[in-house]
């Protein structure tokens, strides 16, 4: 375990929470990728897996696809493309507030 947080230019406690199924970074999921020899994807779906089950537990699916659905089209409506790159979390946190998204907690 050492060994492969060197290769991946890791700390040794970054490591352990990404076996550990805690929330690993994009870039530490990359890394580690990199040294594998897999593909981001394949990690990033494998360090995330049962998060969007765990929504559509929460939530009624279809209401969840229409807003989707609701929001896509109307950003094709006012000719607006998607971005080129991924947009930080916060600008996403506050678009989520602004459409009325709240917290549980």
């Amino acid at each position: 375990m050492n060994e492969l947080a060197k290769q991946a230019n890791i700390s040794q406690p970054g490591l352990r929470s990404v076996c550990l199924g805690t929330n690993p970074t994009d870039a530490t999921l990359l890394k580690l990728a990199q040294v594998l020899g897999k593909p981001a994807l394949e990690l990033y779906n494998l360090a995330h897996a049962g998060r969007i089950e765990e929504i559509h537990a929460k939530v009624d699916c279809s209401s969840l696809d229409t807003f989707t659905r609701e929001i896509l089209e109307t950003a094709q409506e006012l000719g607006l493309e998607a971005p080129k790159s991924k947009p930080a979390k916060e600008i996403i946190q506050e678009a989520l507030r602004v459409l009325g998204f709240s917290s549980s907690q």
